[in-house]
């Protein structure tokens, strides 16, 4: 999911709002993957206690720990140093949603510029995409059309 917010983050087309909401759903996810950890890591330490060790009080803090942790990863918390809140798995399902919304723009043929497809085939190939049209240009030494506009 990270992969495709990033992508999304980086895509030349993006607006200032989605880059703003991608970014946010990042730090939740990273939240929650901080705060999964440590649950993680206290359960790691449960199952290595001896039958003694589980009846010491110290295992109680270490219960209470994965508890919240675990509270905190699903709500949320609100960071104490800083007074924002670091949001959780329920901000995450509910804000993701924002994404789906697309914005329709309109397109206008011969307004765009010409993108090159980066030639993975034998050499005196380029491909171009103009106006919808994805077709091979075979031309020796160089770019068929790229001063005069194909």
């Amino acid at each position: 999911v990270v992969f495709h917010l990033s992508a999304l983050i980086q895509a030349g087309g993006s607006t200032v709002t989605l880059r703003k909401d991608a970014t946010e759903i990042i730090a939740a996810l990273n939240n929650v993957r901080y705060w999964l950890g440590q649950v993680r890591k206290d359960a790691q330490q449960i199952v290595k206690m001896t039958d003694d060790q589980l009846l010491q009080p110290s295992t109680l803090a270490l219960i209470n720990s994965m508890i919240e942790n675990a509270s905190n990863s699903y709500a949320g918390h609100i960071d104490p140093t800083r007074g924002e809140m670091r949001e959780g798995v329920n901000w995450i399902h509910d804000y993701i949603q924002t994404l789906a919304a697309l914005e329709v723009t309109t397109y206008r043929v011969g307004h765009s510029p010409v993108q090159l497809i980066p030639d993975t085939r034998p050499s005196g190939v380029a491909w171009y995409k103009y106006e919808g049209d994805y077709s091979p240009r075979l031309q020796a030494g160089g770019f068929y059309g790229q001063a005069e506009g194909l």
